[in-house]
């Protein structure tokens, strides 16, 4: 007796089986109402722009007329209609619409769902099962937003009309759908390392899916001609003009209201030119989001088997470090005529900096050992190895080693592309950044032994602090002050002052930093002997 499609699919994914089962015919139903509802009103909505004729002697000007001053008339008195420019507009809100929804809601339902496994315990009992991590959490990737499917789905059809009578091919048509499901594989991937890593966390949901919405709606912003546009890769709404471009229409019109992103043209990563068209957007999109999915299941894969165990390992941190300095430096290669070339390649390095300094947060977050394992590591290792050993077997080592590897990145990149004048300035504020970085992996490491309840949220206060309240305080003393040039030494943003400043005060900077590194790093050293004899009794 042959077994039911369901039954198989049981057996290829129980996981998304138990998803699938968990929805009901109400819901169903619900979502079909709502994505049907949803396209009338739109098609309801765009009826409403076209030109009504209260009186026929009165002229009309109207958007859609085929000219630009007032409508035209058949020979039967209709108003002559571009169809053309109705069907893109109508394209383009449903494709934008369809990328926040798809996006922006599933990583709120992922986040719930696994928020919602942790507070009824189901998740443990999740873990038990023989099943390897990826086949289980892919069943909650396809599962948890198969109601949002079904919506976009059903709209399906109208999208696909609409941009065939705007004079899309379909094969532009079949590109946007790839770039946007790769989308929504990354962006739930990142979803459920978060959600796994902030279960306890009530606002979780809420903050995912606000960050989501908020690069979406900052990618409309025009490129930089800086690495920042490595983050416009990520957003599936950039091959909507070249959609639209290839209608051949006005963009003026077609923008109208609708906040078109200005996409990658003319965007170099080293020698390979990423937004020739919409094939080289999409190759290079697949790409990016393969590589960093890629690393962000090796996560995903050590968090769910072992929730006490650091999130990457020694080994993967490094070679996500290299995978991270030569994806960015990339990007500093430009050409042609960007705003970047108006203050040189200095201009490069601050943002080389900035990018180094965010990833090196990641790291330390994602190499922080837990609390427990730190007891386990002291208890095995007390009275057999030495306290400042054991401190540097942490995640301090590990930190070091990849301030390392990204130094050699870093420092050829200055000697090679910088002036003369400018290599001594970089090198000093990459040695302060540094110094900033390993004082934040010794004060999270302290926070996780000294406070027990969410420790994460204190962790995340202080990347805060470091990272945000500087530049604020600064930027106000700069109103009322006409020389703050020594504060900006204390931040990690040093090189905004470098070059101005003399090296004696730089290097009692340095020293300063030092010498509170040492101070913090003897405090850890305490902390853990501590811990140490009191797991050992």
């Amino acid at each position: 007796m042959k077994l039911k499609w369901i039954d198989r699919l049981g057996d290829l994914n129980p996981q998304l089986m138990r998803e699938i089962q968990e929805i009901r015919i109400s819901h169903l139903l619900i979502a079909t109402i709502v994505s049907l509802l949803g396209q009338f009103l739109l098609i309801i909505f765009f009826q409403s722009q076209l030109p009504l004729d209260f009186d026929p002697t009165i002229p009309i000007i109207n958007k859609y007329c085929l000219t630009n001053s007032y409508c035209l008339r058949d020979s039967v008195g209709f108003f002559v209609i571009h169809w053309q420019l109705w069907w893109a507009n109508l394209f383009t809100i449903l494709s934008i619409l369809g990328v926040l929804i798809l996006l922006v809601g599933g990583v709120y339902l992922l986040v719930y769902n696994l928020a919602n496994e942790q507070r009824r315990g189901t998740l443990n009992f999740i873990r038990l099962s023989p099943q390897p991590p990826q086949i289980i959490l892919s069943g909650k990737l396809l599962g948890v937003p198969s109601l949002l499917f079904l919506v976009a789905i059903l709209a399906i059809p109208l999208h696909l009309y609409a941009g065939l009578s705007a004079e899309i091919s379909l094969f532009l048509i079949l590109e946007f759908y790839i770039f946007l499901l790769a989308g929504c594989f990354f962006f739930y991937s990142t979803a459920i390392l978060f959600g796994l890593v902030s279960s306890s966390c009530g606002f979780a949901p809420w903050l995912a899916s606000g960050a989501v919405l908020l690069f979406l709606l900052t990618t409309h912003y025009s490129v930089t001609g800086t690495l920042v546009d490595w983050l416009f890769l990520f957003s599936p709404m950039q091959i909507i003009s070249y959609l639209i471009k290839a209608t051949h229409l006005n963009l003026n019109y077609i923008d109208e209201g609708l906040l078109l992103p200005t996409s990658l043209y003319s965007r170099h990563w080293y020698n390979v030119l990423l937004g020739a068209n919409a094939a080289n957007l999409v190759m290079s999109a697949l790409l990016n989001y393969s590589l960093c999915s890629y690393w962000i299941w090796q996560a995903i894969k050590r968090c769910y088997s072992h929730p006490q165990k650091t999130l990457l390992n020694k080994q993967q941190s490094y070679l996500l470090l290299v995978f991270f300095e030569t994806v960015i430096i990339g990007f500093t290669v430009v050409k042609g005529i960007v705003p970047a070339w108006k203050e040189g390649m200095i201009y490069h390095y601050r943002f080389l900096l900035m990018f180094n300094w965010v990833m090196f947060l990641a790291l330390i977050l994602f190499l922080k050992p837990s609390r427990q394992g730190i007891q386990s590591d002291a208890r095995y290792h007390h009275g057999e190895q030495p306290i400042q050993n054991l401190v540097w077997s942490s995640v301090l080592s590990v930190i070091v080693v990849n301030l390392a590897i990204a130094s050699i990145f870093l420092v050829s990149w200055i000697l090679f592309s910088l002036e003369a004048s400018e290599k001594i300035p970089a090198l000093f504020s990459l040695l302060i950044c540094y110094n900033f970085i390993l004082f934040c992996a010794v004060i999270t490491q302290i926070i996780t032994l000294r406070i027990v309840q969410k420790p994460a949220l204190w962790i995340t206060g202080v990347f805060a602090i470091v990272t945000i309240l500087p530049v604020i305080v600064l930027n106000l003393l700069a109103r009322n002050s006409s020389d703050n040039s020594l504060l900006w030494l204390f931040t990690p943003y040093a090189w905004v002052v470098t070059q101005s400043t003399s090296q004696v005060s730089i290097w009692l900077v340095i020293v300063m930093q030092w010498s509170i590194l040492g101070l913090c790093t003897l405090q850890l050293m305490h902390d853990i002997k501590k811990i140490g004899e009191s797991a050992s009794k």
